[in-house]
């Protein structure tokens, strides 16, 4: 079945897509988002001083990424994930030691679930 191309969506462009935007405006529509979402006020606290203390202190205790271990790898861990994913709730036992391959798998590519 052939789907016909439709117009991008953003406005004044002419490209032709699927569906939404084209490559181009949905790059720069996926930065603009980005930037503005790690302004909002529930992204405060990733950015805090108490936060860096926290994923510190995880990172010192656990180096390794958790998930590479479980598989028998060793890996460095660089990020501390929030298992519930809510980014308040900092209980040792909702923190993850992550490496950013294990990081973006478990969250997959709906991860910022982009408004446009």
């Amino acid at each position: 079945m052939l789907i016909p191309l439709k117009p991008c969506t953003y406005p004044g462009c002419n490209r032709l897509v699927k569906s939404g935007r084209c490559e181009a405006h949905r790059k720069q529509a996926d930065k603009k988002y980005d930037k503005e979402r790690e302004k909002s006020g529930d992204r405060k606290f990733i950015h805090s001083d108490r936060w860096r203390m926290i994923r510190s202190i995880k990172l010192s205790s656990d180096p390794l990424c958790e998930r590479c271990k479980n598989k028998m790898l060793v890996t460095v861990a660089v990020l501390v994930h929030h298992i519930d994913q809510d980014e308040s709730n900092n209980a040792d036992e909702n923190l993850m030691s992550l490496c950013n391959p294990c990081h973006e798998e478990i969250h997959g590519p709906d991860r910022f679930k982009r408004r446009y």
